[in-house]
């Protein structure tokens, strides 16, 4: 996104992480956000830039997440959990995502049914 490139969450030596990272590849810095209100710590997540916005799906903090989130970017990042109230993936982790033509495409994973390839 515009010269940058963002990493949210993972595993770290004390455990899952919420950290939002950014960096500046033009700059060539870092900038970290520890605080921010918005998705629990997790891993195995997607996160793909659409729209100049960056949208994260599932990945697992102790239970599996089938949550969406959007991510304004700007001064101070806010984080947005979306309700579309439509259908939606089953919870999912360790998938794939891409972001094509405005959408946001989710393909395979863990669920509770094990590995899938949907």
């Amino acid at each position: 996104q515009g010269g940058k490139m963002w990493v949210f969450g993972g595993v770290v030596q004390s455990g899952l992480s919420k950290e939002l990272w950014n960096y500046d590849m033009e700059r060539g810095n870092w900038i970290g956000w520890s605080n921010l209100e918005g998705p629990t710590a997790r891993e195995s997540m997607t996160l793909v830039e659409g729209d100049g916005k960056l949208w994260m799906f599932g990945g697992y903090d102790g239970s599996i997440r089938s949550d969406l989130w959007c991510l304004t970017a700007g001064g101070d990042p806010l984080w947005t959990l979306i309700s579309t109230g439509l259908v939606k993936p089953s919870g999912r982790y360790s998938h794939v995502a891409v972001q094509e033509a405005g959408k946001m495409w989710i393909f395979g994973g863990l669920t509770e049914a094990g590995l899938q390839a949907d």
